[in-house]
């Protein structure tokens, strides 16, 4: 019965060329547009979640309250001393690191040199708190050394074509001779910052000020906001036991303050320092100071629902073009019915025509999909 059916729906479908294509198209486009955006709309959700702990893993985050009460917007960034003291009084927290980007760094190999927008000085910690990896080189000690650097399968094609870059110098910024200790995996797509060589955060030991006072490694820089503070928590560590003990931290290292008007401040009246996760930064985040352009979960809500107006719009009309052709149907049903038809195989031949109708559609808007990928790719910029 079934094969009868799907031979009487490809006759139905070759005797009426120009309405099954009007039908079949306009179902396909709709399909393969709505495709499209969905797919748009999973990439942007996508972000940073490859990470192995990504629900675990937090962005450090600061802002201040200015004299007239009010608070100034956040900032991605933390001044320098900030992260070792959280990390050593909070026991929530299981790993940590700060990363420092100048942009344009001059990277130089040999007589070519070149400014480089996606270097970061790191700490060893972060391997174990993001997801990278290695392809040469120990994520255990690549960091160690003051001197070491990791590179991208890319940087490492651009500065030592098919040489083996391991144990090679590269001169950073006319200051540090540094070694290749590792190569990474280019940076995924789908990642808030994207790296291409880390450095040795020690490199920058004595860069500016000694001891207590060095700028990026002392214990009393807590004003420039220059570091990127990433932490992961321990498992089963909610996060609030982690956002509560913060405040008490902070008024531990850095002194009260008078106020305008003679009152001591504690510096958790003024100061304060917020955690986001790290899958949540690409839509949800939108401050003065990001890496990189970030996605909008705006745009990701009203992408959705176009996607769905657009489907709802061509299976309207399929409806439409379906219902205006019944009439035409009338004497095949009829004669149907005399040579003993009922209604449940009258609805199966009918419900069978359309599933075909529409897995050819299917079929077609999955083709035009991958047709038309790598051009909506480039226009997406994903």
């Amino acid at each position: 019965m079934i094969k009868s059916y799907m031979k009487i729906a490809l006759r139905y479908i070759r005797k009426y060329k120009g309405y099954s294509f009007i039908n079949i198209v306009g179902l396909a486009i709709g399909m393969a547009v709505c495709m499209l955006i969905l797919l748009y709309v999973r990439n942007e959700w996508s972000f940073d979640g490859y990470h192995a702990d990504a629900d675990r893993i937090y962005r450090l985050e600061r802002s201040y309250r200015r004299a007239d009460g009010s608070v100034q917007p956040y900032f991605c960034t933390l001044a320098p001393s900030f992260l070792p003291i959280l990390k050593k009084e909070i026991p929530g927290i299981e790993h940590a690191t700060r990363l420092f980007g100048p942009g344009g760094t001059l990277v130089k190999v040999g007589e070519n040199g070149f400014r480089e927008d996606r270097l970061y000085y790191a700490e060893e910690d972060i391997f174990n708190v993001f997801t990278i990896p290695l392809v040469q080189g120990n994520p255990e000690t690549a960091l160690k050394d003051p001197a070491g650097i990791v590179l991208s399968r890319s940087m490492s094609r651009k500065y030592f074509g098919d040489k083996n870059p391991m144990g090679q110098e590269m001169e950073i910024d006319n200051r540090l001779v540094a070694q290749v200790t590792g190569v990474m995996q280019d940076p995924f797509p789908n990642s808030h910052i994207h790296m291409d060589f880390l450095v040795s955060y020690l490199s920058l030991k004595g860069l500016s000020g000694e001891g207590e006072d060095d700028y990026f490694l002392g214990t009393r820089n807590f004003s420039d906001n220059v570091t990127l503070a990433y932490v992961r928590l321990a498992e089963n560590t909610a996060v609030e036991s982690v956002r509560e003990k913060i405040p008490g931290s902070l008024d531990r290292h850095i002194p009260a303050r008078e106020d305008e008007e003679g009152n001591l401040r504690k510096a958790s009246d003024v100061l304060f320092v917020h955690m986001r996760k790290v899958k949540e930064i690409h839509l949800f985040s939108h401050l003065t100071n990001e890496i990189e352009p970030n996605g909008n979960i705006s745009y990701v809500i009203l992408f959705t629902a176009v996607a769905v107006l657009i489907l709802l719009i061509a299976c309207i009309n399929f409806l439409n073009l379906s219902t205006a052709r019944a009439s035409n149907r009338a004497k095949e049903v009829g004669l149907r019915k005399v040579v003993g038809a009922d209604r449940k195989q009258l609805s199966r031949q009918f419900l069978g025509e359309s599933m075909l109708i529409c897995f050819i559609a299917a079929l077609i808007a999955v083709g035009i999909v991958v047709s038309v990928l790598p051009s909506f790719r480039a226009f997406s910029g994903h």
